[in-house]
């Protein structure tokens, strides 16, 4: 999606890429405003990942909590620090995707 979405910026940009080329402006310097986009894009993913998580593991949290030890599902009730662990997971690797996609998808327009 945010390769996608980054194209069709780029895309839609083309003319203000041109003049930006004409100046003289090299491709990073063309690209960096794109990548910073991917990569909100990315966070903004990562925190909608991180939202729904945290809901789902408050219920599943609260519904471990009445279930007997020895029952097998509460094992897999999870504590503060693998959440924490978990959420900055998602959240560095929506960034990382973000980049990595705009970074890509800004290769076919901008070639040397």
């Amino acid at each position: 999606l945010i390769f996608i979405a980054i194209q069709t910026a780029v895309f839609s940009r083309r003319r203000e890429i041109e003049v930006m080329r004409l100046v003289g402006a090299t491709n990073w310097f063309i690209r960096i405003p794109f990548i910073i986009e991917g990569l909100i894009q990315g966070l903004v993913g990562g925190i909608v990942a991180v939202t729904a998580t945290w809901i789902i593991g408050l219920a599943w949290k609260s519904t471990g909590a009445e279930m007997n030890q020895d029952s097998l599902l509460s094992k897999f009730v999870w504590t503060d620090g693998q959440q924490t662990g978990t959420f900055l997971f998602l959240l560095g690797v929506g960034a990382v995707v973000g980049a990595v996609g705009a970074f890509v998808s800004t290769l076919w327009y901008l070639r040397d």
